[in-house]
């Protein structure tokens, strides 16, 4: 999402596409580039706001949520694979440490 002001308007061009789909291409699409682009300031906000927080609240794998920080904030306890102890244990608090889909610090390094 960072790049995207720099793409829109390559692609609107047709720089990003390839040259069939250049030439079948309507030439109203050219109008386009340069053309300023207004958002409502509302709607802006809350897609910023629903990015930011799928982010934080994230799987470290895809970039967000850096060691965990939200996951060990909120109690959450991760991508576990097994459950089975806990299943019988109604309204208890799980106090495990998060855990990633790829494992956490101390599991995958080497040795």
């Amino acid at each position: 999402m960072r790049f995207a002001h720099r793409a829109v308007p390559l692609l609107l061009a047709g720089s990003l596409w390839p040259a069939a789909a250049q030439q079948a291409t309507p030439s109203p699409m050219s109008s386009l580039v340069g053309a300023t682009v207004f958002v409502d300031g509302l709607v802006f906000f809350e897609l910023l706001l629903q990015n930011t927080i799928e982010g934080y609240f994230s799987d470290p794998i895809h970039g967000g949520n850096r060691d965990m920080a939200a996951w060990k904030m909120i109690g959450f306890p991760g991508a576990r694979y097994d459950w089975r102890d806990y299943v019988s244990r109604h309204g208890e608090r799980i106090t495990l440490p998060p855990v990633s889909v790829v494992g956490r610090v101390g599991w995958n390094t080497k040795s």
